[in-house]
């Protein structure tokens, strides 16, 4: 049963908040967050979306860049991508390029694979 203040948090800021965050401020379980918000018809905003997508992109990316395998067990990495040493400016601005072209290349690949199974008809994403 929730509480009417809990339900106007939720109302307020479930589009742009993490779930971990509210259910820790309304002192319940992740898990009632997301039934309470589907009971009352909130949806996460399209902004909050696309930064969660962005974010796991970086994730991708600077795992690919440590040598460390991506999709499956993660274990271990290559020498030396224990410890962070110190970049200059520019060597950061480099890796900073690096990461993001990773995952603009890592989108691409997945948007091409994705209009090739609906051109081969094994999908079909349009609404019905």
């Amino acid at each position: 049963m929730r509480l009417e203040w809990q339900e106007r948090l939720l109302r307020e800021r479930y589009a742009e908040e993490r779930n971990e965050d509210l259910a820790r401020e309304c002192g319940v379980s992740v898990r009632t967050v997301g039934r309470w918000a589907s009971e009352l018809g909130l949806r996460k905003s399209e902004g909050y979306l696309a930064r969660q997508r962005w974010n796991a992109y970086m994730v991708v990316a600077w795992m690919r860049l440590c040598g460390k395998r991506v999709g499956g067990t993660v274990k271990g990495g290559t020498a030396g991508s224990f410890g962070r040493r110190r970049l200059t400016e520019e060597q950061e601005k480099k890796r900073i390029a690096a990461i993001r072209n990773t995952a603009w290349e890592e989108r691409k690949r997945v948007i091409r694979g994705e209009k090739r199974k609906t051109g081969w008809k094994m999908v079909d994403y349009s609404e019905k």
